[in-house]
């Protein structure tokens, strides 16, 4: 850094075990690629390639060079292996993988369901050709009044994205969200003692922010979430 401020941690050493930074390549020219690398890649740790943007990026080659020089790890986003596995292209997807020398893959499945045994073999056979990525969960949206009654309309705003294990947990009243945006953790399940998903995946949460949208346009409706809030704490 150009000057000391307090309060600021330590950054690791590249190449680093923890505190790992990976950011998304949208569709960047390869000039655009090479003035990113020139003031970021200290910081950086992984770049992807973002959703199928891989598949119509000019020069790709070239531009995969531009973060090669800087010993730059690349993959492709996980919506082009989807891309692939819809059109029963699995084996194609790894010649392609090998062709462009990219040995990072992610599996996903936020626009296609995939079983999970079947993920997870997808997985193990990606193992042997390289280092592989994968998010837990998929994002569902979860109605804030419920489209059961006349006034759960289906609007963005009378919705809030959440992993299928939040989704469940928020329709089943064990996590809310007031109207502040705050998310609360039911006092019984606080109190409980179990493994990692509760303490991590639910109890982990509680008082911390929803994370909103860039546009206040897209926001949940706060009389929605205050509609729905009201709902929780009498659950509790």
């Amino acid at each position: 850094m150009n000057f000391k401020l307090t309060q600021i941690p330590e950054r690791n050493k590249k190449p680093r075990n923890h505190g790992i930074t990976m950011v998304m390549d949208k569709g960047l020219s390869i000039e655009e690629a090479k003035n990113f690398m020139s003031v970021s890649h200290p910081h950086v740790d992984i770049v992807k390639l973002g959703f199928g943007t891989a598949f119509v990026t000019p020069n790709l080659k070239e531009k995969l060079e531009v973060y090669r020089s800087y010993d730059m790890p690349i993959y492709f986003g996980g919506t082009l292996f989807e891309a692939f596995l819809i059109r029963n292209q699995f084996e194609d997807y790894i010649s392609m993988c090998r062709d462009y020398g990219v040995s990072w893959m992610e599996v996903s499945d936020g626009s296609i369901t995939i079983p999970h045994a079947e993920k997870c073999g997808y997985i193990e056979k990606l193992t042997k050709h390289g280092i592989v990525l994968s998010e837990v969960g998929s994002k569902d949206a979860a109605h804030i009044i419920p489209d059961t009654l006349p006034e759960g309309k289906p609007i963005i705003e009378n919705g809030i994205s959440l992993c299928k294990l939040h989704h469940s947990a928020y329709d089943s009243f064990i996590l809310g969200v007031t109207p502040d945006y705050i998310i609360q953790v039911r006092e019984d399940i606080l109190e409980e003692e179990d493994g990692p998903v509760l303490q991590h995946g639910l109890k982990g949460l509680h008082k911390s922010k929803l994370i909103l949208p860039s546009s206040r346009n897209n926001w949940p409706s706060r009389e929605a979430l205050e509609w729905r809030y009201s709902r929780f704490t009498r659950a509790g």
